[in-house]
């Protein structure tokens, strides 16, 4: 992947500072173009919020398709699926498409792997790349919107049985993990900030 055809680290830009936008139902009620911070949108969020930064980690003609792969934005994906064709044109040929790998190691690396050529911490969920990807780009404020791991989806979508008892069981792993995260902040000098009144998050960023 080419990181250097765009100013992609935050250092480029004074004192930015970046929100993460995830999918939880208080996306409907936050701020989607809050003043000096870079806009990293995660998966469906699109639908609301304009990104400076789109990242999903799903196949990309999934659920977006041509629509999401010709918009001008920054759009990143699994290295993996660079090749991947979609409405017969592979992913990479589309604009602003940036492709990362990621595996499982550590949850530590968020803190450390950089350079153009690391891997990004992966454990089966696009928030924690999100994470390591602002840091990567150097953000020392990382501010979350409508990532409120509990409740339902901004778009109210229907989830199968199933399916939702195994989203409530993810969403309860993403909350310990961001309780250890939160503690490591402090220590490495990044500050946290919670935009959704109604997200888990309150319970953690103080």
């Amino acid at each position: 992947m080419n990181w250097s055809k765009c100013p992609w680290h935050a250092e480029d830009k004074g004192n930015l500072k970046a929100v993460i936008y995830g999918s939880g139902e208080s996306l409907k009620e936050v701020d989607k173009f809050p003043k000096g911070y870079m806009r990293i949108v995660q998966n469906k969020a699109v639908s609301e919020v304009e990104p400076h930064i789109w990242i999903g980690m799903d196949e990309p003609e999934a659920d977006f398709g041509r629509e999401l792969m010709e918009s001008p934005f920054r759009k990143v994906f699994r290295g993996n699926y660079a090749g991947m064709l979609v409405d017969g044109i592979p992913a990479k040929e589309y604009p602003e498409t940036y492709f990362i790998d990621v595996k499982p190691q550590n949850k530590s690396v968020v803190f450390g792997n950089r350079g153009l050529d690391c891997s990004f911490y992966w454990n089966k969920n696009t928030m924690q790349v999100t994470i390591h990807l602002a840091l990567w780009m150097g953000f020392k404020t990382i501010a979350f919107a409508g990532v409120d791991l509990g409740g339902s989806y901004f778009d109210k979508r229907k989830l199968s049985k199933k399916r939702k008892a195994n989203t409530d069981r993810l969403l309860k792993q993403q909350f310990e993990w961001m309780k250890w995260f939160v503690k490591y902040c402090k220590r490495a000098g990044i500050t946290l900030e919670n935009m959704s009144e109604n997200s888990r998050l309150k319970e953690i960023i103080l």
